[in-house]
């Protein structure tokens, strides 16, 4: 009898240890894939926070960029965030191009369970103003003159009078409104239209206001007397342009004082006021990424190279002269011959350089020019145009004009449609996302 009392024992005590081992093996399973399942939980959280604050941070970014604060360089490191350690910062490739990377440690860099790094390049179209130049040549009252050999490849219209010197030419339609003017020793090669024309020579057909005048002049095709006078145009370049430029370049904030570059230095600049001259010599190379607005001076001599930033592409740029309290002695731009003026390398890009100087004289221009840079445009809103001898460019408008001995004027088609660049749209968007491992 005790004897089997001692075997039933025997089997109660391994029933019992078999029993809990298996329930020990089970708590320890459970106990186990709950250490591992919190573990995926815990990781699980610091991802999704890491996550959120460098998207939150990059969404700042594009925040800061589309409220027009283009100098925003990121945030400091080890900004805290939520918990979190982030790093943001901002490469600017260009104006309109921008490389965002945004870094979050949970809980801290230094002691770091999770990391997340994310690079985004943002980019900007330009907001841009349509400027259309029909003529190769506008001017108002001041009218034009043409020394010998000056030509202007294109078509002109013109306030005042048109008079030229030896040689000169225009070779396609001349427009001179207002009664009493004339178009004067010209070579035409296309329609002559003035109240009086007079020692030209006309490949087409003359338009004029009576026989009486038509004075020595020979023309090819049909003679129309007794047109009326052609109309008065409104220059290209207007107020509102000006007000939208100025605010444009104001948007990258201002240098107080002279702006100068000279001994083969290069620099880039733009958009940017500038409550002073500008001045670039001697070999220097200025790089444009957004509208200047320059209240003193504009000077450009000795070799400078003036060019717009690729990233304008088929947009024009433009550099603007503009004293705001005293538009006789300020806004004068002197361009100076072996200036080189450049687009952004697209052929639809070109360089405005307006003034609104109110020089009416050769002798005391708004402008003066003598670069030969086929990507320039002058304009001004009433003042005089200097072009020295045997410069070209692409179109001129102004309250009137003068071309000196061989100077040249050869239009650009697409200047009908031209868009100048006003500056960054405040439009930025996300063209590229990706997860950095390192």
């Amino acid at each position: 009898m005790p004897k089997r009392l001692n075997n039933k024992s025997g089997t109660i005590l391994v029933t019992f240890v078999i029993l809990f081992t298996i329930l020990s093996t089970v708590v320890l399973a459970i106990a186990f894939m709950t250490f591992e399942n919190r573990i995926s939980i815990e990781k699980s959280y610091y991802k999704a926070i890491a996550e959120s604050a460098a998207e939150a941070s990059i969404d700042k970014a594009i925040w800061e960029f589309q409220r027009g604060n283009h100098t925003y360089s990121g945030e400091t490191t080890n900004t805290d965030f939520e918990g979190v350690e982030l790093d943001l910062s901002v490469a600017s490739v260009n104006a309109n191009l921008k490389i965002l990377t945004a870094t979050a440690y949970v809980p801290s860099k230094a002691s770091s369970k999770y990391k997340k790094k994310i690079q985004v390049k943002i980019t900007d179209e330009p907001s841009s103003t349509g400027v259309a130049f029909h003529y190769g040549v506008q001017v108002g009252g001041l009218g034009i003159t043409m020394s010998n050999n000056s030509k202007v490849i294109g078509n002109v219209y013109s306030g005042g009078t048109v008079t030229g010197g030896n040689g000169a030419e225009i070779t396609g339609d001349a427009f001179v409104s207002g009664s009493g003017n004339k178009l004067s020793s010209i070579k035409i090669g296309h329609d002559g239209h003035a109240h009086t024309i007079q020692d030209c020579n006309i490949n087409h057909d003359a338009f004029y206001f009576s026989s009486a005048t038509l004075i020595s002049s020979t023309v090819l095709g049909t003679k129309f007397p007794g047109m009326a006078d052609p109309e008065p145009q409104n220059l290209p370049l207007s107020q509102a342009d000006i007000n939208r430029w100025q605010e444009s370049a104001s948007s990258g904030g201002t240098i107080e004082g002279n702006y100068l570059l000279t001994n083969s230095a290069t620099a880039t600049l733009g958009p940017k006021k500038i409550n002073g001259d500008l001045t670039i010599s001697n070999g220097a190379t200025l790089n444009i990424t957004g509208t200047l607005w320059v209240t003193g001076n504009i000077n450009f001599s000795n070799n400078a190279k003036i060019k717009l930033d690729p990233a304008y592409s088929s947009s024009s740029g433009v550099i603007l002269a503009d004293n705001l309290n005293n538009k006789i002695s300020y806004g004068k731009v002197n361009v100076s011959n072996n200036v080189t003026i450049a687009g952004s390398g697209d052929p639809k890009s070109f360089v405005m350089i307006a003034s609104t100087n109110t020089g009416t004289t050769a002798a005391n221009p708004a402008i003066k020019a003598g670069n030969n840079s086929t990507a320039v445009v002058y304009c001004t809103l009433t003042g005089f145009i200097e072009i020295s001898n045997n410069a070209k460019l692409r179109a001129v408008s102004g309250g009137g004009l003068h071309l000196s001995n061989g100077a040249q004027v050869q239009y650009d088609a697409g200047l009908v449609e031209v868009k100048f660049a006003d500056g960054p749209g405040g439009d930025w968007k996300i063209r590229e996302w990706q997860e950095i491992k390192d």
